[in-house]
């Protein structure tokens, strides 16, 4: 990530719905888990308040008014299901999570790396994502109850981008690319919530307030998708990274414009402590910041040439204007 940024104001709201999360997890990897899942189950395990909640969201409601099963209903019985025919998969899944959620303490830690991708086979990481990736793009888009998060309000997607931009309010650009923030509108800011290290690829960090940055539009959809800021996850992948919050690139970089023997423009990020560097090349990698600074610069010289040359005419006009007026006031006295 280029700018430096500061932590929002809801961080105690997302590591408790990571605690949360947690807390499911675990009961899918437990022997107190069955099929089918039921309301006084839930109830059982995660008390009535947010087994009532938990049980509402594992239904969704069809245009026949008919109940249907909810992704995170699906993704929670395929988990069940699996433990109870994999029963020793339970402790390494958990070691798992509680090792790869404490990532944001190990940045500078070469010996770092996720166990989710090393020790997890990959058909144990596709029915483990499932359920993680669902409290993204399902339970934080519509908000989870006060009892989970700890404050009076509903918390959801929205209120983490809005406490992003309070607690970041000086930071009139984008963190990723530098061009203008993402609008706001009726007090709601228009920005995407990126995953720094992406769901699909390491979906412990779903919901983790140290993996999320909001971020414009163009650089979460059409830069960075699910591009992975980590190079090679076997050889030193944290230090290796500009991570958003704590290791920003901006006092770590030089960006350097010049022209090659032809006389076209280059746009260059060199890294302060030696160029080539991998951690540079990942940041061009992920968000192709070289390119996008260059297409941008080429287009502000071609406008401010054309302004100018625009000027100039009318510039010309005006004076040529000025010299009839005044050579027929000077004709009309003769």
């Amino acid at each position: 990530m280029f700018h430096k940024i500061k932590f929002p104001g809801c961080v105690n709201q997302l590591e408790r719905i990571v605690s949360f999360q947690r807390e499911l997890l675990n009961f899918a990897c437990s022997s107190s888990a069955s099929l089918p899942i039921t309301e006084s189950q839930l109830k059982t395990e995660f008390g009535d308040e947010i087994g009532e909640w938990l049980w509402d969201k594992l239904w969704t409601k069809r245009k026949s008014s008919k109940k249907a099963q909810s992704k995170l209903h699906k993704a929670l019985e395929k988990l069940i299901r699996y433990i109870e025919r994999h029963s020793t998969m339970s402790a390494k899944i958990m070691d798992a999570f509680d090792h790869d959620i404490q990532f944001h303490k190990h940045l500078n830690d070469s010996n770092f790396n996720f166990k989710y991708r090393r020790e997890l086979s990959l058909t144990v990481q596709k029915v483990v994502k499932a359920l993680l990736t669902v409290f993204y793009t399902d339970l934080l888009a519509s908000g989870f109850p006060s009892v989970i998060h700890g404050q009076s309000q509903k918390f959801n997607r929205d209120e983490f981008i809005s406490s992003f931009w309070s607690a970041n309010s000086k930071l009139a650009v984008c963190p990723a690319c530098d061009r203008p923030r993402s609008p706001k509108v009726d007090n709601k800011v228009y920005s995407d919530a990126d995953h720094f290290f992406p769901k699909s690829i390491y979906p412990f960090l779903s919901v983790h307030y140290a993996n999320l940055v909001p971020l414009c539009l163009d650089c979460n959809r059409s830069m960075k998708g699910d591009r992975d800021p980590i190079d090679d996850p076997s050889k030193e992948p944290l230090v290796n990274t500009f991570h958003p919050y704590t290791n920003s690139a901006i006092s770590q970089v030089d960006v350097i414009v010049s022209r090659d023997q032809v006389g076209k423009r280059q746009v260059r990020i060199e890294d302060k402590a030696g160029m080539p560097s991998r951690r540079v090349a990942s940041l061009n990698r992920v968000f192709k910041l070289e390119k996008q600074w260059l297409d941008h610069l080429d287009y502000v010289v071609k406008s401010t040439v054309e302004d100018v040359i625009e000027f100039r005419r009318r510039l010309t006009r005006v004076s040529a204007s000025n010299f009839v007026v005044k050579n027929t006031d000077y004709f009309a006295q003769l």
